[in-house]
């Protein structure tokens, strides 16, 4: 049965519109429920008579080519808009120019940032296809070279240069011809650029249908999906409703890939390209091509948060927003190892603009310790990587373990153990005198390269080693790999304890079970459950005789109750512990072990490479466990890469 649902406020308004909806009732739908129904579309006044700019040419998504003359005028509008203008900045003082695909003259030219361009987002998808590249490089300055080689070009880049130059643009930012692929020397120069290349962009192009680099733009070189026939009423019509543009685009492989999260956040107006229609988005309004403009509530990614304060309440923001991105940047996937680091590069650099932040590999330097503390919410898998200096291989990872880029899997700070749960605050204290990295040029002491350190970590006020400085690498015996971590900490053997899959308690909710995905639990010499480790797969092979124990810091915070919990609604309350017994039993058992101040101890488990570990999990471990065992335990320099 079909319901027609009209807007009271909108009656006799020429631009008034009837929902029609289809309602399914049937006895075999689960109890409770009382039927469904699904909005099929609109019955309105022609569309001529909705526009009220005088303007009588009704857009429409139509099979065949792009509406060009469409777009184009998105974009003029959208640079007169004051909410779109006060987004734009001038990069013009920047030393280095950028680099463009002149679509005219068809070669590669050099402009000054402020130079207007469109840039393209998609999905490369492994492709071994031509690219820029030292020997070409020079060629491809020349004008019409492009032209000539156009055959071995990507699709979906073939048709972004005709696009451009359908919109009447010309100029194109697209990275596999802009950036020479095989100069690490250009890649360092631009890679951290990312955020500016976007951000400057006029619009930015988005392949949201393609699969990989030889999938071209629906509407450019091959044609979109055929639209539904509106029926006629009279003066009225029904049409079925287009796709919306947010179910389209999490269908997209371009939303699951890592390189399109930092070009779709930066990107100020967006064009998405997709299988049905063209669909525009800026911080003004939103439209496509089979529907009339209206006001869009665009979010400003970067305002949200102040620069000009460092209070402890803006720093948690600040904390939180990192932590955010790297939520979702860490469930997209890579085509290379390598690149996990460069394709969240131009995130870190807004960031350090934004916070005054400094980082080494992807962890701030403000509060380092707090955010080595990242696990992984389902398990995660140690990338290939570098494990010498002399390894070559362009596609392994660069990262130390130590940093989420270094892992694949979905990365989170558990707000709970590390922030507060049911309003009691967690306070930490560090257990080591201070981080010092390994450079090209000797040891640098984190939170020493020029920006202030904010919140409440602990630095040594020497290094673990002889004054007056550290000695330089080259001065030492062992050959670590590069961004070593080195400090001092209490360290033991993991055969202190027995590390083994959770046991846990049936009567437990069937979240707080599953939430212990790849979780290992400590087991003392007595048997007895006293801590647990995040980030192991115990369905790998693990030589455990490897495996050590660090000692990084220690929390404290007030006794949870479960009159705490009974005074809360349950829909206020984590999943992962809906009572305080479950929030403890996570780390320890309750009848062997008690609560008391300062139990909570943040530990590391590291593999021994012969002169270096690497991180295997973190997680945590009741004090007094840990100091039955510190007969088997020792203060060391440790070198964790």
């Amino acid at each position: 049965m079909c319901y027609l649902h009209v807007d009271e406020q909108q009656v006799g308004s020429s631009s008034s519109l009837i929902k029609v909806y289809c309602d399914m009732r049937s006895d075999s739908i689960p109890a409770g429920l009382v039927g469904s129904y699904k909005l099929l579309g609109f019955i309105g006044a022609p569309l001529e008579d909705c526009l009220s700019d005088g303007n009588k040419t009704v857009p429409s998504a139509t099979a065949g080519q792009l509406n060009y003359a469409l777009i184009s005028s998105w974009i003029e509008d959208c640079q007169s808009h004051e909410v779109c203008s006060m987004g734009r900045s001038s990069n013009s003082a920047l030393a280095t120019d950028l680099w463009l695909v002149d679509v005219q003259d068809m070669c590669l030219v050099q402009r000054f940032w402020d130079c207007s361009y469109v840039a393209l987002s998609y999905v490369w998808g492994g492709l071994t296809a031509f690219r820029s590249q030292k020997a070409n490089f020079p060629s491809l300055q020349i004008p019409g070279f492009l032209r000539d080689v156009m055959g071995k070009i990507p699709r979906v880049i073939q048709d972004a240069i005709g696009f451009t130059a359908s919109i009447k643009q010309r100029y194109l930012w697209v990275d596999s011809l802009c950036i020479v692929q095989d100069d690490d020397a250009f890649k360092e120069k631009y890679i951290p650029q990312m955020h500016l290349i976007y951000q400057s962009a006029l619009a930015t192009i988005i392949a949201a249908s393609g699969k990989d680099a030889n999938n071209g733009l629906p509407g450019v070189s091959y044609p979109r999906k055929e639209p539904n026939t509106p029926i006629k009423f009279g003066a009225r019509s029904l049409e079925a409703k287009s796709p919306a543009l947010l179910p389209l685009l999490w269908k997209s492989k371009w939303k699951s890939r890592a390189w399109t999260f930092q070009e779709g956040v930066f990107s100020r107006n967006r064009i998405y390209l997709t299988d049905y229609q063209a669909y525009w988005v800026c911080s003004h309004h939103e439209a496509s091509e089979s529907s009339t403009q209206y006001h869009h509530h665009g979010m400003a990614l970067w305002d949200n948060v102040s620069t000009s304060l460092f209070s402890r309440s803006v720093l948690m923001s600040r904390q939180k927003f990192y932590e955010s991105l790297v939520n979702e940047y860490s469930d997209r996937r890579l085509s290379y190892h390598s690149d996990s680091l460069s394709a969240f590069a131009g995130l870190l650099s807004k960031m350090g603009e934004m916070f005054g932040w400094s980082f080494v590999s992807a962890i701030p330097e403000s509060n380092f310790e707090s955010f080595l503390f990242w696990g992984p919410r389902f398990g995660s898998k140690l990338r290939p990587r570098h494990k010498a200096k002399q390894d070559s291989d362009a596609q392994l990872c660069r990262s130390p373990t130590w940093c989420w880029t270094a892992w694949e899997g979905h990365v989170y700070w558990d707000p709970s153990r590390k922030e507060n749960y049911m309003g009691k605050a967690v306070t930490t204290k560090s257990e080591v005198e201070g981080y010092w990295i390994s450079k090209t040029t000797g040891f640098r002491k984190i939170g020493e390269a020029g920006s202030p350190i904010h919140g409440g970590q602990i630095l040594a006020s020497s290094p673990p080693e002889k004054q007056p400085s550290m000695p330089d690498s080259h001065h030492l015996e062992i050959d670590i790999p590069p961004n070593t971590l080195m400090f001092k900490a209490n360290i033991i053997n993991a055969t202190a304890f027995e590390i083994k899959s959770p046991d846990v308690d049936p009567a437990c909710s069937p979240y707080f079970r599953g939430n212990l995905t790849c979780a290992g639990w400590l087991y003392d010499s007595n048997g007895r459950h006293c801590g647990t480790l995040r980030g192991i797969n115990f369905s790998e092979h693990h030589d455990q005789e490897k495996w050590e124990m660090i000692l990084l810091s220690r929390n404290d915070q007030d006794e949870v109750l479960q009159a705490d919990i009974d005074a809360t609604p349950s829909t206020n309350l984590p999943l992962e512990y809906p009572s305080a017994k479950e929030y403890y039993e996570e780390i320890f058992d309750t009848t062997a072990f008690k609560y008391r101040r300062w139990w909570a101890l943040n530990i590391m488990l590291v593999e021994r490479k012969g002169s270096w570990v690497e991180r295997v999990a973190v997680g945590q471990v009741h004090a007094d466990a840990w100091e039955s065992a510190l007969g088997r335990s020792s203060t060391q320099t440790i070198f964790l890469a």
